[in-house]
């Protein structure tokens, strides 16, 4: 089973020397064995051919020191992606990250279709066998097919493999690649079979080796890449990143040492017969066999069959290292691209060492196509490499320069710049026709980097509409350049096609006139003339056929690149409108906090004064008992108002954190009606206030229902109607319960009805909005936080129900509910009840001992004051650890109950009551513990019920709830004290 693990699960398994591994087997490949003999020696001559090879090396060397700089500020895996996230956003990694995949899959794939040629050169057709046809002039076999499949799924399978395992069989891979091509240019260089004659001539010719060598340089990208591999696996490192460096110098190094000895076997193994290396070059195109790989000729003929063997084991280890290394670059890079939800998150996953099984597999799904297509169509895919490759290598050295400057790293920057520049030319190079006399890319290769510049479009387009983080869509210039990349490469394919038609033109009617004017001796008949009329028109529109598909094509690319575009760029302008919409919606909502807190220091201040100007007056001396008590009531009236504006932030806080939750318990609702009425009736007399509460058209009372949320409703509702109704006026509440209950099930409407001031329309669609109130002169000296109605709105959501106003300026408000409500179990009505007040009735609290555990003096002296009163013995603390200790010190049952704070110092109330549940002795460990605290949200009391307490009283203290509370523990205690003495 595959588990998720963070970045970095397989930490310190990269070894110094399995990184060096991993960074030079992922340069090597087949093509390291044939191309300086097929084509660089062409182009260069082996000494012009060593020395492009050294200055591809050190232009790679210089991309190694950008690398190095970006690992050491983001060490994590991810390579060249991870750098461009970071220093240039999302956009700019997924260009960079669409470039390196093609590239290292393109290599990979190339090896892997490598082994069917390797079968030819050296077994014959031993694997040409079941069903054949011809893909682009080369013969694709069934058995080759299966070839193919089996290295792609053996060096996936083991890639899969845990990463220490794997890192070992790629080093020892790595260093049979290096050691085997070494060994066997000591053999060609003792065999006797050269001398210094099969060095000339040194250069292709006097005119070209300058071009020629420029042309090899400009295939560094393609010769090196890979080399960079490592970052991807840096998070595995055991070793600094400033490491990092030498690592990638030594890797490259290396590569070079194997280009040059293939150069150097190539050019001294030339067979006899030939008056040089470039006669034997030359006439490689009519020979087969060994004697068509230069490389293979010279090893077997300075050391026959073992040299042959030797040799083969060394290609083989090429191919591996560049499969697993290869495998493991891409599949981490798919990994960090699904960890972006740039692919599907279930790629993301990794097994318990870090290797990214999923994302491998995905390579190798998508791999299945490659044998079915083949050598030569993956050739087409592999010549665009360098251009691919050069725009990774363009990002790192940008990011290396970007972070440099911020830092004031002048070298750093110097070395970055160069990397930009060398990167802007090896992508220049391939795809300008002529550059600098620099041969094109096949036609081929540029309808496929157009077609991945289309996919890559469409890829952005979908990823784009999909982020739900707003991190695309930052940069235009990204998908831009695609678009401009899609359009060039199209128009030279288009290009090329007509140049390859005209030439193919050319050669027939100048093969076909030399034929006839060989044969007539220059003098032509009207017939034949005629012919050659109508073979040219058929040659013509043969010509004007092909380019018009080709235009066709291209119009259609281009077509739907433009769509792409339009829809990219609607997109953007979507996000911007819905960006601007955010923030003037998080402007508006700032003016109403700005609007609120000013609301709130006015309407907390109003309370404070009264409360501070009445505990000095009652300070007076002189004054009745009588006078102190009405003072004491007025500043009890504004505490609790005080306490209520409080309340009304924290529950809005809570709302919009969605942490609010619904508590059900059995209630009659009827009741809850009558306590409202009971809670304001005093207040509506004092104002002259009709107030009447009307519960006569409920059947079913009995329901299951949070009763604190419902009554905060009441609380609101009445609270906005007794403010907003002037003396005289009339407040009324009715319940009624619409139809029959059905399925256990009761519908209610709660009417709340004022002859007030009313609001306006415009206002009455704001209400429920936070911090709102209504800012006109007849409401400006009324107190309230504007979060009221926008609380009582989230209750009745989170109820299930719906909230309608019925208003008008001067004509009143009525606000109307509607809830459907479970049925409670009518057995459980009076039984809750009737055991509180026995127990109430019963209680008798003397010689009961509690300990109190509370770190604020004024806290601790209230508890003891009601404490005390109520009976009760008391012991204190003052953090939890002394708690700890005294019940540990205490007699079993010594203490009867623990009323403990939570936050405390030295060792808080949660820990407290855990460390006392875990005592040994069990009188001890059992002792009733309950939470007196502050944090009065249901978290808290759950975090307590976790903690082992048997209850949870919120601050300020509900006295009457604690003693029936305590009342009823001890009741039950004495119940089963009975009945165990029975």
């Amino acid at each position: 089973m595959e588990q998720t693990t963070s970045r970095g699960a397989g930490r310190h398994l990269l070894t110094p020397l399995q990184a060096w591994a991993l960074s030079f087997g992922c340069i090597l490949g087949w093509g390291a064995f044939v191309m300086p003999g097929s084509m660089m020696l062409e182009m260069a001559g082996p000494v012009g051919t060593i020395i492009a090879l050294v200055i591809g090396g050190l232009c790679m060397v210089v991309i190694a020191r950008s690398y190095q700089y970006m690992a050491q500020r983001y060490p994590d895996s991810g390579g060249a992606f991870t750098y461009a996230k970071h220093v240039f956003g999302h956009d700019h990694a997924f260009l960079c990250a669409w470039a390196i995949g093609l590239a290292y899959v393109s290599i990979m794939w190339a090896n892997a279709t490598a082994i069917v040629l390797i079968s030819r050169f050296l077994l014959g057709p031993v694997f040409q066998v079941g069903f054949h046809y011809v893909v682009a002039g080369y013969d694709v076999y069934a058995g080759e097919i299966a070839i193919t499949l089996a290295a792609l799924g053996i060096g996936g399978g083991i890639s899969c493999l845990p990463k220490r395992f794997t890192g070992l069989l790629n080093t020892a891979f790595a260093c049979m690649l290096l050691g085997g091509t070494l060994l066997c240019l000591g053999f060609v260089a003792a065999s006797g079979i050269t001398s210094p004659a099969s060095w000339a001539p040194p250069f292709a010719d006097s005119k070209g080796s300058a071009l020629g060598i420029i042309n090899i340089i400009a295939l560094a990208p393609w010769a090196y890449v890979g080399f960079e591999a490592t970052s991807h696996a840096m998070s595995d490192a055991s070793f600094a990143p400033r490491k990092l460096f030498g690592i990638l110098t030594l890797g490259v190094a290396a590569g070079a040492v194997v280009y040059c000895a293939t150069t150097a076997i190539s050019v001294m193994g030339t067979p006899q017969g030939y008056a040089s290396w470039k006669s034997y070059i030359d006439a490689l195109g009519s020979l087969d066999g060994l004697t068509a790989l230069p490389v293979f000729n010279a090893v077997q003929r300075a050391g026959g069959d073992a040299g042959l063997a030797i040799l083969g084991l060394t290609v083989i280890s090429a191919i591996a290292t560049s499969l697993l290394g290869l495998y493991r670059a891409a599949g981490t890079l798919f990994c960090h691209l699904a960890q972006d939800e740039i692919l599907p998150p279930r790629f993301a996953e990794t097994s318990i060492d870090g290797v990214p099984r999923k994302a491998i597999l995905l390579i190798m799904t998508i791999s299945v196509f490659v044998p079915f297509v083949g050598r030569a169509a993956i050739g087409w895919i592999v010549d665009v490499t360098s251009v691919s490759a050069a725009i990774a290598y363009f990002y790192v050295s940008a990011c290396a320069v970007t972070c440099a400057r911020k830092e004031g790293e002048v070298r750093a920057q110097v070395v970055g710049w160069i990397g930009m520049v060398i990167s802007a030319l090896f992508f220049l190079f391939p795809l300008f026709p002529n550059f600098w006399s620099i041969g094109s890319l096949a036609p081929e290769s540029y309808f496929i980097l157009a077609a991945w510049s289309g996919v890559g479009l469409v890829v952005f387009r979908i990823v784009f509409q999909r982020d739900q983080h707003n991190r695309f869509g930052k940069s235009t210039v990204v998908w831009i350049a695609m678009l401009f990349l899609l359009f060039f490469s199209s128009t030279m394919w288009v290009r090329q096609e007509t140049t390859s038609a005209l030439q193919g033109v050319t050669d027939e009617v100048r093969t076909y006139y030399l034929d006839e004017y060989s044969d007539h001796g220059m003098r032509l008949t009207q017939q034949e003339l005629d012919e050659e009329a109508k073979f040219l028109q058929d040659e013509t529109s043969g010509v004007r056929n092909r380019l018009l598909n080709a235009s066709l094509i291209q119009m259609a690319l281009v077509g739907v690149s433009l769509a792409l575009m339009f829809s990219i760029y609607s997109l953007m302008r979507q996000r911007e409108k819905e960006h601007d919409a955010k923030r003037a919606e998080a402007e508006q909502s700032s003016r109403a906090k700005t609007t609120f807190l000013s609301n709130m220091s006015h309407d907390i201040r109003t309370p404070m004064n009264a409360i501070i100007g009445y505990t000095a007056i009652a300070q007076r001396d002189g004054l009745s008992m009588d006078e102190v008590r009405g003072y004491l009531r007025k500043i009890d009236g504004s505490s609790k108002h005080l306490l209520a504006l409080i309340n009304d932030v924290l529950e809005m806080s809570r709302i919009e954190s969605g942490k609010i939750d619904l508590d059900p318990e059995p209630m009659d609702i009827t009741q809850a009606l009558d306590e409202a009425h009971d809670m304001f009736a005093t207040q509506m007399e004092g104002k002259r206030i009709t107030f009447t509460v009307d519960a006569s058209q409920v059947h079913d009372d009995w329901v299951l229902c949070d009763k604190n949320r419902l009554n905060r409703v009441l609380l609101n509702l009445l609270s906005n109607a007794y403010k907003f109704t002037p003396e005289g006026g009339s407040v009324s509440v009715s319940l009624l319960e619409t139809g029959e209950a059905q399925d256990g099930q009761a519908s209610y409407e709660l009417h709340v009805r004022d002859t007030g001031i009313g609001m306006t329309q415009e206002f009455a669609e704001r209400i429920f909005e936070a911090f709102e109130r209504e800012r006109t002169s007849t409401v400006s000296g009324i107190e309230g936080t504007g979060l009221g109605m926008a609380i009582t709105k989230a209750i009745v959501d989170l109820m299930g129900g719906t909230i309608q106003i019925i208003t008008a300026p001067g004509e009143g408000t009525e606000f109307i509910i509607t809830l459907s409500l479970a049925l409670a179990d009518e057995s459980l009505r009076e039984t809750d009840e009737q055991q509180e007040a026995l127990a109430a009735a019963r209680a008798d609290f003397s010689g009961k001992r509690i300990l109190l555990v509370e770190d604020n003096a004024i806290n601790l002296e209230i508890a003891q004051l009601i404490l005390q009163e109520a009976g009760f013995e008391l012991e204190c603390a003052t953090n939890g650890l002394e708690a700890v200790n005294m019940v540990k010190q205490a007699e079993p049952g010594h203490y009867d109950a623990v009323l403990t704070d939570v936050q405390m110092p030295v060792m808080d109330g949660y820990e407290e009551a855990r460390t006392i549940r875990a005592l040994p002795d069990p009188k001890r460990a059992n002792v009733p513990i309950f939470a007196v605290t502050a944090n009065a949200f249901t978290e808290d009391v759950t975090a307590a019920e976790a903690a082992g307490m048997n209850g949870h009283f919120a601050k300020p203290l509900d006295v009457d709830k604690v003693m029936r509370t305590l009342a009823k523990l001890f009741s039950e205690q004495q119940e089963e004290q009975r009945q165990q003495e029975k």
